[in-house]
Formats: C-alpha cells, structure tokens, sequence
C-alpha cells in the first residue's frame, strides 16, 4: 500500500457544509474536465472582508506597493510552511506592513496574496484556532446534538438563554482569531490522484528528453512523484498514526495510553527513532558559522536535532507540539491504578519531564492538523488499511463470475461503510471535514 500524501498536500477529504470543489470565487484556468467528467476545479479559498477605511489606505499606498507587499507576504507564507511555522500577524506586520498605512491596507495585501498563493502554487492561507480553546465546529455539532436530544427543554430557555448565547458567540469569536495562519493545498484529491497516477506517454517524453536527464521511463511517469520529493513520509505516517489514536479514542488520549499504543510499535520515549521515521533532508554540512547556524535551525525546525542527530519519539512528540500538529494538556485525572511502574517509567521521558512528577496530560489534535487533514480523511486512512487486504482480493475479480465479483464487491462497500460508523461511534460524534 503506498503511503498518504501528507497533510499540507492533500487538500482535505472534502469541504465544509455548503462548499463545494468549484472555482468558489474565481480560479484561473482551473475546471477543465476529463473523459471521464471529473471536476478538476480548485477548492475554495477564503478571503478577508475588504472595509472602506482598507481600500482607501491601499489606494494611498499605490498599486505597485499593494503587489510588491503581497508579494512579501506570499514569500514569507511560503517560508514559514517550509519550517512548520505559523504566519504570525506581528510578524506580518514587522517585515511586511511596515507602519500605520500597511497595517490598515492589509485585508487588501491578504486578498492580492491568497489570489497568487491559489494561482500559482495551489495554496491558500487557512486561519488557526488558538492552542486550548475549542474547535468551534466541532462545538456547533455538539450543541446540535444537545439540542435534538432535548427539544423540549431547548425550547423553554431558548427566549431567556438568546441574549446569554449572542454574548458566548461574541466572545468564541474574538478568542478563536489568533492572527495567525498556515498555508493548506487547494488541489482536490481527484487532481492529485491523477498526478501521482503513472502515464506511459509521459514516461516515454521524459526519457526522450535527453541523455543528460537523470529521468528514466522505469523510474518515473508520474507527473507528482511522492517517493522522490522531500515530504518526509515516514514522520508524515507516524503523525498519521497518531492522529488516528487521538480520533478513535474519542478525540482525546491519556499520554500513558498513547505511549502504550505506541510501544506496541516498539516506539520508546527516549530511543531514537526508527531511520524510515525519522525526517530526511537535514545533512550535517560545512561552512561559516553563519550558515552552520542556519543549518542548525533548519534541523530543528525540520525535526532533526540541533546537532544533526536523529530524533527521539520523545523529541518528536515535543515537536509536533510546536509545530501545532498536536496539544498536550493536563488534566486532574489521576492514572489508571492498573497501570505498571514499567509504564509510568516509558511514560517520562526528557521532555515529559519538563513539568512536576505525578502530573496527569491527555493528547489532542492541534489547531494545524485540523485546517490540514480532516477527520474524514484520518478515518478512510484507518479504512484503508484495515481492508487492504480484501482490496488486493477485489483486484483478482477478473477470473470471478461478473455475478460474483459484483457481489464481492458490494459485500467490501458494505464492510467499509460499516468500519467507518464505528470509527465515527468511537470519535464521539460526526467526523468532521475541512
């Protein structure tokens, strides 16, 4: 089975109730379709209200300075995403803005700039929840579901609750705007199924395109080659894995169960991590002191330690913290009497040491994670694996009865539909899309 895309790359299993995967405000040169009448159109992108007082001061500052600002702007969004690093509106402001007038002109620039990231490099910029607050979608479902559970009540305080509820909808609102974004793919999964799907003809052009090319048509022909780009596949995976443990324990996950689900894996806290997980792409190199130092920062940025080294599980974990990908919060829970002093010894490493002993934490998914990969996508992953096997069966119909292999099938769909109600009954509620 090959790996999944990464988060950043797949562009989520779907969008939100009422998207679709339309132009949803204008792509250029995006929607042809195939023979096979697939929409190839880009995902929808979102934009910033553009006010008066923003359109006059960015008519003061020029159309020429506009560009160049938004210009910056994509540059340094582009910067950031390679190191993981959210889009920080200060930050924005101190390199880009550059005073009162850029400031005020800034819903302007953010437009002009998603407008070039969607175009050019099929990105948009995605706005992340602040680390502990709640998902506010996922507390529109919940107060759905309260509220069907018990009409009756709902009703009574709804005229004498409304005033309460506007207030609590105010204050969710100016807490969930962080001024910070990450960069997230608007290709849709059609596309990019495409792309990394083998073509002989393009294959065949590759390799005629002369004896200095280093491409061949055995190792290529595809258009997005996942196995030679540097995305870090195997960290991705073991993210992936983690993701899913977090959703199939109903979104939440004690750390000595996590870690216990992971020594499973023969994953340790304080053990280097396996060289298939580890993240690629970061040699030890020469030169200045300078460039050392810019070395040393791409390491830890990347995954890698700051000397080179490999990573732990443990330095892993701290990573995806603050890379937002994950977050670790403590709770009054005490641990499960059952558990060993075998497992509470695994359960400390260096940097699960950096609170008081005796400290109770569960894991959650980070604001990253969710505007990069879905639940829905978490869930068809876990699918996929479970029934890879039966999908290696289905692609030997070919010697079945088509009466059989019609039943075969229909029997797979059914199996699957039915794993991914339970992983929704284990998450807690309806899986969420991005």
């Amino acid at each position: 089975m090959e790996p999944p895309p990464p988060p950043h790359a797949n562009g989520g299993n779907g969008a939100q109730a009422g998207e679709s995967y339309g132009n949803g405000g204008g792509a250029e040169g995006d929607g042809d379709e195939d023979d096979d009448e697939v929409d190839f159109s880009l995902l929808p992108a979102e934009g910033m209200p553009e006010t008066d007082k923003a359109k006059k001061a960015a008519e003061g500052l020029g159309d020429d300075a506009v560009l160049q600002k938004s210009i910056d702007l994509v540059r340094f969004s582009l910067a950031c995403e390679y190191s993981k690093t959210a889009i920080k509106k200060d930050a924005v402001s101190k390199k880009i803005l550059n005073g009162r007038q850029g400031a005020a002109a800034f819903p302007v620039i953010f437009n002009k700039a998603q407008r070039i990231l969607r175009s050019t490099f099929g990105y948009t910029l995605v706005e992340l929840r602040p680390a502990g607050s709640e998902n506010q979608q996922l507390q529109k479902q919940n107060e759905t579901v309260t509220q069907t559970a018990d009409p009756e009540s709902s009703s009574r305080g709804r005229a004498a609750d409304k005033s309460k509820q506007s207030q609590r909808e105010d204050a969710a609102k100016a807490s969930s705007t962080t001024k910070s974004w990450a960069l997230r793919s608007v290709l849709p999964l059609q596309l990019i199924g495409r792309l990394s799907a083998r073509n002989d003809d393009l294959a065949r052009a590759l390799h005629a395109g002369g004896e200095d090319s280093a491409v061949t048509a055995d190792e290529t022909g595809t258009a997005l080659d996942w196995k030679k780009a540097d995305l870090q596949l195997g960290s991705i995976g073991l993210l992936y894995v983690i993701l899913s443990l977090i959703l199939l324990n109903g979104r939440a996950i004690s750390q000595a169960q996590l870690l216990a689900y992971l020594r499973r894996l023969r994953l340790y806290p304080e053990a280097r991590l396996p060289s298939k997980v580890q993240v690629d792409g970061a040699g030890h190199g020469g030169g200045d002191a300078a460039t050392q130092g810019a070395t040393q920062r791409t390491h830890h940025a990347r995954g890698r330690r700051a000397d080179g080294g490999e990573a732990s599980l443990d330095e892993f974990l701290y990573l995806l913290r603050k890379q937002h990908y994950l977050e670790r919060s403590r709770t009054d829970v005490v641990a499960a009497a059952g558990s060993t002093q075998a497992t509470q010894r695994h359960a400390t490493g260096s940097r699960m040491r950096d609170d008081e002993e005796g400290a109770s934490y569960e894991w959650r998914w980070g604001s990253r994670a969710e505007a990069e990969v879905s639940e829905q996508s978490i869930a068809k992953m876990v699918e996929a694996i479970f029934h890879e096997d039966e999908a290696t069966a289905g692609a030997d119909e070919g010697e079945q009865h088509p009466d059989d292999a019609q039943v075969s099938r229909r029997r797979m769909a059914q199996r699957r539909e039915s794993l991914l109600r339970d992983i929704e009954t284990a998450a807690g509620s309806q899986l969420l899309a991005l």
